[in-house]
């Protein structure tokens, strides 16, 4: 199945509701929510902007060398989405997605990504600081990444800006929401229809929404659902009426996924009628896609 994605950010008020500072109600002081946000705008803003020295100014001390070894993404863009503090608002993990390219399969792909980050108050200013896990907590769920070494919970060291293995998050996130079928057969000459389901692997709910390029008279499809809660399936029914008995062109169904921008494809043959298709070749004729 070919995937797409683009352009930058999810949509945080489907994931999250509303952009709010903390998941447990806790509302921060206003200088204090301003003097975070700044710092996670630097930090960022450095990703974007390829001046790492600059990120570097709001790294703990003792994450100096974390910082370092790490991975340092070029973004395009960022978007800070939720701040969840605890310790008093003296500590505090943010979420921020980040539109960035990867290298996927020998080509360049868009993606929107959710980074975490973990701050605290040194001091009386917020700083960047490391804590190591082979998890990651997303918009999607808990990631889980082999850093080839036995976990402990004791240990404080290195650790990434963005997931581990950040292919792997990629092919996780590309395959959360699935359909049950690649194409469907329908028919240029009389009334046919078929049904594609789309399920949501994902932990969080999604919309979304179909098109038709180049659809002809008499073809038409519905989605029983458009917003998805995680689990939860849609049928998109494709019905056709042709007007007359001509052969018909294939076309191509698209499934937009929001808010992680995905687009899954589903091919459309339309069979044509037996006079025409006793004069195809028989290793030339349309067979029915595999279900």
């Amino acid at each position: 199945m070919t995937l797409r994605f683009s352009t930058m950010m999810f949509c945080a008020c489907m994931l999250f509701g509303q952009d709010k500072p903390s998941e447990t109600g806790q509302v921060p002081p206003p200088e204090v929510d301003a003097a975070l946000r700044a710092r996670i705008s630097q930090f960022y803003q450095a990703h974007v902007d390829g001046k790492f020295r600059v990120a570097d100014e709001v790294v703990a001390e003792e994450s100096k060398d974390a910082f370092f070894a790490a991975a340092k993404p070029r973004y395009h863009s960022f978007q800070i989405v939720r701040i969840n503090y605890s310790d008093n608002f003296t500590k505090a993990e943010a979420v921020v997605f980040c539109k960035s390219d990867w290298f996927l399969q020998g080509r360049v792909t868009p993606v929107n990504l959710p980074a975490s980050s973990t701050w605290k108050v040194i001091d009386g200013k917020w700083f960047w600081y490391s804590v190591v896990s082979n998890e990651q907590k997303t918009p999607f769920g808990t990631m889980h990444f082999d850093t080839g070494k036995q976990p402990d919970s004791t240990q404080a060291g290195p650790a990434p800006v963005i997931p581990g293995d950040p292919q792997v998050l990629a092919q996780r996130i590309l395959q959360s929401v699935r359909t049950d079928k690649q194409a469907l057969m329908l028919s240029s000459f009389e009334p046919s229809s078929g049904e594609v389901k789309i399920t949501n692997g994902m932990q969080g709910p999604i919309s979304i929404r179909a098109d038709i390029n180049g659809r002809f008279a008499g073809l038409s499809f519905t989605l029983d659902k458009t917003e998805l809660k995680s689990g939860e399936s849609a049928v998109l029914k494709i019905s056709c009426e042709p007007k007359n008995r001509n052969p018909k062109p294939s076309l191509t169904a698209q499934i937009y996924v929001e808010p992680i921008n995905q687009v899954i494809p589903i091919e459309l043959t339309f069979a044509l009628t037996p006079e025409l298709e006793k004069q195809i070749p028989k290793e030339l004729r349309q067979q029915p896609p595999a279900r």
